[in-house]
């Protein structure tokens, strides 16, 4: 049973899917251990998932998906170095 952002993934997911396919690769992004239930959901799909965990400090969760940390960044800051790697990464930078 889904009850947390679990249940948020997967209503997020039959939202997008109304209004065409959906992506095959996934990232999910968070600072508590709850957190990676969004990305045990996409998991379970069969999708390709990979969680950032930007406190890890608290423990890193093992999955049987990637969990990327950000170095020593943390909340924010990692998130922000997460999704600066990714314009980079797709030319998107100005």
């Amino acid at each position: 049973m889904l009850l947390d952002k679990d249940r948020g993934a997967q209503r997020a997911f039959d939202y997008f899917a109304e209004r065409g396919p959906l992506p095959h690769r996934w990232r999910s992004v968070g600072d508590s251990r709850s957190d990676y239930k969004m990305a045990d959901y996409v998991h379970s799909t069969g999708r390709e998932v990979a969680h950032v965990d930007v406190r890890p400090a608290d423990g890193v969760l093992e999955r049987p998906y990637e969990v990327i940390t950000i170095g020593d960044a943390v909340h924010d800051t990692a998130g922000a170095e997460f999704l600066a790697h990714w314009r980079r990464e797709l030319g998107l930078e100005e």
